[in-house]
């Protein structure tokens, strides 16, 4: 003989969180410096239902700009960084640090976590390279969060590898 099954009412239904990230793609190559804050930070929030959130973990993009200084001031997506080719990322590079792309054939990202570890892309990598490339901050990231588990802020150096 079975136990019959406690009865359910409404409040034991489970609670479901829906998310949409509805953002329209952004041509990143054709923003002009003055307007790169607004696509700066692409990060969300979750509403969490009788939890406390966990510190949301963010990795910004600093570029090199035209008088030699890093903007600190407009910090970019690592969207940027995940969503484009070698060469899209170069162009982005470009135009966003106005910088002519005939000046630099690559750019070095400094890894800020990672033992400052460089890495450098150039503009003929093929596309299996800046996989690699990618995968390799990936790990380095990984690992940061695992060895730091309370640090939220992790960056990105870029700038031309071989100025003029």
């Amino acid at each position: 003989m079975t136990e019959p099954e406690p009865r359910r009412d409404a409040s034991d239904a489970p609670t479901s969180i829906s998310i949409s990230l509805s953002k329209e793609p952004v041509d990143l190559t054709r923003l002009d410096i003055a307007r790169r804050h607004e696509f700066a930070d692409a990060t969300t929030s979750l509403a969490s239902h009788s939890q406390p959130s966990l510190p949301e973990k963010k990795l910004d993009l600093f570029f090199k700009i035209r008088d030699g200084t890093f903007d600190w001031n407009n910090p970019l997506s690592s969207e940027m960084l995940w969503n484009s080719t070698a060469s899209e990322f170069l162009d982005s590079y470009s135009s966003l640090s106005l910088i002519l792309p005939s000046t630099f054939s690559a750019l070095a990202l400094t890894i800020t976590f990672g033992h400052r570890q460089k890495l450098t892309i150039r503009r003929d990598a093929s596309p299996a390279d800046w996989n690699k490339l990618r995968k390799r901050i990936q790990t380095l990231l990984d690992v940061e969060k695992r060895e730091k588990p309370d640090e939220t802020e992790f960056e990105i150096w870029v700038e031309r590898a071989d100025p003029n």
